[in-house]
């Protein structure tokens, strides 16, 4: 009665007031008064709280930016422009870091497993540099190439070995000398190179195809594969004594769909790194646009986010990413399920990639993270 008698007072004789909800929480209200008796109406009710809802989403959107600006400089601080960068908080990715850090100052073989795109040859990168290597590190998918010329890739040749050896040429263990050989997709190595690799690890020594000569280096192996190992030693298709060997140090790496509170770092992330590469003006995510990332399934993994978050910033016409920029690029089934295999998906990343770059296969090579050769060998195998 007090309040009433307060506004009489005062000469207030029209109220109305909406409340105002930010993330469904009530934050307050917004209060309109005159002295004119019985000024609002019913529209004016529907107005204010049309009003209040628009104010609502403002509030919300500013404190998602406000949260998105304080991620960017806590990367800026915690990030150099010339590190490796893996990116993530969640505890699966945190527990892969902390092992990777643990086992960058040994040189024993180091097995990393994880789904295709789950960042295993940025992991080993990461080891490499945290290791001080005086040697170089150097990548080689076993599956990209065809098993009769794997070898001579890995282990070198003498000249005169074969047709088309016309000089000695050092295979991949000797130009990782003193650093690191990351061999990706492990599983595809043939028997009789499984063989030789092992006699490697066991020792050191090697010989050049077509020469009897015993060379030793001092080469750090790292494997990855996204296959079930334990299940190919099984099958017989891959030696058991191989697996020992190389798994003596192990670290396992999530599906991003087993790690989705790393998805909105990771997207602002990628958003600064492609702006910075294409020269595009793009700043953030809208809050919906993101809100669609995190509830996709990523079949492609780390490697399908970059994919789609390049593309968007590429196709962006403003300053924030929104949904209509990533719904043509996100393919979701009931659920957000994928519907394609992996296999496909690969391919239609692939065939993006090349049309993206005009076909350039050394460019595109890049941006898929495999080397122009093994870019080929997919091609042809396609039949593109």
């Amino acid at each position: 009665m007090s309040d009433s008698r307060s506004l009489l007072v005062r000469g207030i004789r029209s109220i109305l007031a909406v409340p105002l909800f930010v993330k469904e929480k009530l934050t307050g209200l917004i209060y309109l008064e005159s002295g004119t008796k019985n000024l609002f109406v019913g529209e004016d009710l529907e107005f204010l709280k049309a009003f209040a809802n628009i104010i609502g989403v403002a509030l919300e959107n500013a404190e998602y930016f406000e949260d998105l600006e304080r991620e960017n400089r806590d990367l800026k601080a915690r990030l150099g422009e010339g590190d490796i960068k893996i990116i993530g908080r969640s505890p699966l990715i945190k527990r892969a870091v902390e092992l990777a850090d643990l086992y960058a100052s040994s040189r024993a073989p180091i097995l990393l497993t994880g789904p295709s795109g789950s960042g295993k040859e940025l992991l080993a990168r990461y080891i490499h540099k945290r290791g001080n290597y005086a040697g170089k590190f150097v990548p080689q998918n076993c599956g990209a190439i065809p098993s009769d010329l794997l070898e001579s890739e890995l282990f070198g040749y003498k000249r005169g070995a074969f047709t088309g050896a016309t000089a000695d040429k050092k295979g991949l263990i000797e130009e990782a000398k003193e650093g690191v050989l990351f061999l990706d997709e492990i599983g595809e190595l043939p028997l009789q190179l499984q063989v030789k690799l092992l006699r490697f690890l066991q020792d050191g020594e090697f010989r050049r195809i077509g020469d009897n000569r015993v060379r030793k280096v001092r080469t750090r192996i790292i494997a990855a594969t996204n296959r079930d190992l334990e299940k190919m030693v099984k099958e017989g298709k891959f030696r058991e004594d191989l697996y020992f060997r190389i798994s003596v140090l192990r670290i396992d790496l999530p599906a991003l769909a087993d790690r989705k509170e790393d998805i909105p770092i990771l997207t602002n992330y990628l958003i600064r790194k492609f702006s910075r590469s294409e020269n595009k003006r793009v700043q953030g995510i809208e809050k919906e646009a993101l809100d669609r990332l995190i509830e996709y399934d990523w079949p492609g993994n780390i490697r399908q986010l970059e994919n789609v978050i390049l593309r968007a910033v590429i196709s962006a016409r403003g300053e924030y990413i929104k949904a209509e920029d990533i719904s043509f690029f996100l393919e979701v089934g009931s659920g957000g399920r994928r519907l394609k295999t992996l296999e496909d998906m690969e391919k239609e990343y692939v065939r993006e990639v090349l049309k993206m770059v005009g076909g350039n296969k050394t460019k595109a090579a890049e941006i898929l993270g495999i080397t122009t050769r093994g870019l080929q060998y997919k091609l042809k195998r396609w039949g593109f």
